[in-house]
């Protein structure tokens, strides 16, 4: 991993009692103090110190409630968002829907409404650079000859999320946009032609071709069709099943052949065809697939159930069964739900994880995000089920908060997403029960400032980092107190030139004693402003 591009530096002179790191962006007071006592900001160190680091148990006290943990990482994205609204993630489209969804989502878990216009923004900026005059979500710009089915779904998911949360008043054009994104898949794109019907008109299946390139043609781009673009699919046209605006025709009656409601009708009994007929379900494994082959001109072949695409397709099955009320695709879903619960350790690590295909954080928030859901699902027809899904979702939520670092980017974009969803369980079903995690302020809101601080992970082993941002051109100050409100260190940050900065501390207080276990608040103070994070050591 390089520290280039990251604002960061790595002293390696060696003292007399052990190596010493310093930091370009924060520095602890006291300049003679030992080697030693020098704070690191590396990116490298946290991974390290986080590797070593055991997992917690299920028996450990999580002092931080799951509100907190969803704000830690959803401000990584608020505080490094760009001047033009866009998030610090790569260019390509999916990244930045995924994050737009799972600001939602934690705006509304969080009842923290500048996450909502923080997505608003990137969404826009999604609007203004990704999305084309005939309603294509271009993949990584205007030289992109490729256009996905998926990101058009991912699209109308994010953008219904937002509009539901948001209600825009009279004359917002989010529902314009889309129409034509909607309009994209049935007719307007290069091809002129339907993505759903033509498939089906000429090989007999209805999920659609995965793209569609820039001179016409068909399955351009990655000769498969995963269940990751089926289970968007499904939640996109259940989430919009009754938008009657969509299906507009050139003379401004409503078409209802070519509603998101009745392609829905037509896509679901495909999903439970048979592997020989281009379904996606393993009725021997009792599992959904990952993919359907194509050699060119036929689906000819498939790939079996894996850690990445899967999970999307349990999550499509069960957000369809929450929207619709429907129980077309319960039973698949059922055995999936026992299949991704046998896998859940009590340490809540996933066994299969990472898949080759995927990313370990990927993979994790993918199976919350299932946890979550099939916690609602389940608890009425099963509640045994319902709440082996939460508890087990539980597990697998202390683990990731203490495992993967907030940062911004795709992965912890569906993170986030998986942690509100085990969020939205806990408050739906009033039954499910909370265990090892503080109460917390779960419905509070929290007054906007211009300063935000992060402490991860929390709680602390071996060292802590903290992510900052401060009001640009400022410098800032950190501290740390105890329970009793007694100080013990003081730190002076020196933020980037966008006022965002990280900081590694090492447990030591000012006279490079270590702390013991406990609880103890971390204080951030710039230009008048205060911040106050609390976290708990725990050896």
């Amino acid at each position: 991993m390089t520290l280039e591009g990251h604002g960061l530096h790595l002293d390696r002179r060696l003292g007399p009692e052990r190596s010493g790191l310093e930091s370009a962006r924060g520095s602890r007071k006291g300049a003679s103090r030992p080697a030693a006592c020098i704070l690191a900001v590396s990116v490298a160190l946290a991974l390290a110190s986080m590797l070593q680091s055991r997992p917690a148990s299920a028996q450990d006290s999580f002092q931080v409630s799951p509100v907190e943990v969803v704000r830690s990482y959803a401000q990584i994205f608020a505080a490094q968002q760009n001047s033009d609204g866009s998030y610090q993630l790569t260019p390509n489209v999916q990244t930045h829907l995924k994050a737009d969804i799972g600001m939602a989502l934690a705006s509304d878990v969080t009842h923290q409404r500048d996450y909502l216009t923080s997505a608003r923004r990137d969404l826009d900026w999604v609007i203004a650079n990704r999305m084309e005059a005939n309603g294509g979500i271009n993949w990584n710009g205007p030289q992109t000859p490729w256009f996905f089915e998926v990101h058009q779904h991912w699209f109308l998911i994010a953008s219904e999320l937002i509009r539901r949360m948001q209600q825009p008043p009279q004359g917002d054009p989010l529902k314009q946009y889309q129409t034509q994104a909607w309009q994209y898949l049935l007719r307007s794109n290069s091809a002129s032609a339907d993505f759903y019907v033509h498939n089906w008109e000429h090989h007999g299946v209805f999920f659609g071709y995965r793209s569609i390139d820039r001179e016409g043609h068909w399955q351009s781009q990655g000769n498969f069709k995963g269940s990751y673009e089926v289970g968007a699919a499904l939640w996109s046209m259940a989430l919009h099943r009754g938008d009657g605006w969509l299906t507009l025709n050139s003379g401004g009656s409503i078409d209802t052949s070519t509603s998101p409601g009745s392609y829905l009708r037509r896509m679901v009994p495909q999903i439970m065809r048979p592997l020989s007929q281009h379904g996606f379900y393993d009725p021997d494994k009792h599992l959904w697939i990952r993919s359907v082959l194509w050699n060119g001109m036929e689906w000819t072949d498939y790939e079996t159930h894996d850690w990445k695409y899967a999970p999307h397709m349990q999550e499509g099955a069960l957000l369809y069964t929450l929207l619709t009320g429907k129980t077309d695709l319960l039973a698949p879903a059922r055995l999936e739900m026992e299949h991704l619960l046998s896998q859940v350790n009590p340490d809540g690590t996933i066994r299969g994880i990472p898949d080759p295909n995927g990313t370990a954080a990927y993979e994790y928030g993918t199976v919350l995000s299932c946890l979550g859901l099939g916690a609602r699902v389940f608890w009425g027809p099963e509640p045994g089920l319902g709440n082996r899904c939460f508890q087990k979702g539980q597990l697998v939520f202390r683990y990731a908060s203490q495992t993967f670092p907030p940062i911004s980017s795709e992965d912890r974009a569906i993170l986030l997403a998986g942690f509100c969803r085990i969020m939205e369980a806990g408050r739906q079903v009033r039954d499910l029960v909370w265990g090892g995690f503080s109460e917390g302020a779960d419905t509070a809101s929290v007054a906007s400032s211009p300063l935000s601080l992060i402490a991860w992970p929390n709680p602390m082993r071996d060292h802590m980092q903290f992510l900052y941002s401060l009001p640009k051109s400022t410098s800032g100050e950190l501290k740390i107190v105890d329970a009793s409100g007694r100080h013990c260190v003081t730190m002076t940050l020196k933020p980037d030139s966008q006022g965002s900065g990280q900081v590694t501390w090492d447990g030591l207080d000012d006279e490079c004693r270590r702390l013991p276990s406990g609880h103890y608040e971390a204080l951030l103070q710039s230009a008048g402003h205060r911040k106050i994070a609390g976290f708990a050591i725990l050896k």
